[in-house]
């Protein structure tokens, strides 16, 4: 895959995790002890996560609402919910983020459309 073939999120994680599987990609402090998620640990969580959106029914073009913290398991689904369609994958879905912060968050009967 050439420099300019890596246009999007899921291709370059993919690219990484490739090249740099057991080095860190991303590190969150859990109950007071960092923990560390590597390149292909964070690739295989977004590719579990594509499936478990495709298995539930999420097809390309539908909105998806994700709801956490500024956690790892957040940004994985973001990039699941954008993963290329393949394989019965979802794929291409319009990922919204939602922080229990946020004034929408704790909006009742809110509807992405």
């Amino acid at each position: 895959m050439t420099d300019a073939s890596l246009d999007t999120f899921p291709k370059l994680l993919m690219r990484h995790a490739q090249e740099r599987g057991e080095r860190p990609a991303i590190r969150e402090k859990d109950l007071g002890i960092w923990q560390t998620w590597t390149w292909r640990r964070f690739a295989d969580e977004v590719r579990a996560l594509a499936a478990a959106l495709a298995a539930e029914g999420f097809r390309r073009g539908e909105h998806i609402a994700l709801i956490g913290d500024n956690r790892p398991r957040i940004y994985a689904g973001i990039c699941a919910a954008v993963f290329p369609k393949r394989r019965n994958r979802s794929g291409n879905c319009s990922p919204e983020t939602l922080w229990p912060t946020s004034a929408t968050a704790t909006s009742s009967n809110r509807r992405c459309t």
